[in-house]
């Protein structure tokens, strides 16, 4: 597990709950860059592998996980299938170097709400960490809005 999260901010209740899932610690720093800047959203670290992944995932209860396709010990379809089993309202983004059609369909039916492509789709993550607070439709969220 790297930790992110040293001199970063503490969480508030209501703040989107955010787990990367990657292995490669240049893409996680990335995607918490771009997430960290809105306030409603803290990066609970990233997971390299899918034990970690599994581990960290039930002691910290995200919200929305980052999903890469291709992990050291296992697969983004195996693990997207067993977190949406532990938490089916769980919004996941997959993000991939293999982000072709028959990743992003598959993926797709097996529960992933976005398929980004890591070559080129990184300037979306804001937009859609938008569309996930929103959808959540978070009492606590709407407060630290206004």
């Amino acid at each position: 597990m790297i930790n992110l999260l040293v001199n970063c901010k503490t969480w508030n209740d209501g703040q989107l709950k955010v787990l990367i899932i990657d292995d490669c610690e240049a893409i996680g720093k990335k995607v918490k860059e771009i997430i960290s800047e809105n306030p409603l959203v803290y990066v609970l670290g990233q997971a390299m592998n899918v034990g970690e992944a599994l581990k960290m995932f039930k002691e910290l209860n995200p919200d929305a996980v980052f999903l890469d396709i291709n992990l050291p010990d296992g697969n983004g379809l195996d693990t997207l299938e067993h977190l949406k089993k532990l938490k089916p309202g769980l919004k996941v983004i997959t993000f991939s170097n293999a982000a072709n059609d028959i990743y992003r369909r598959r993926f797709t039916q097996m529960g992933s709400d976005y398929f980004l492509d890591k070559s080129k789709d990184f300037t979306k993550i804001p937009e859609i960490i938008n569309q996930i607070i929103s959808s959540l439709n978070n009492p606590s969220l709407f407060r630290m809005i206004i």
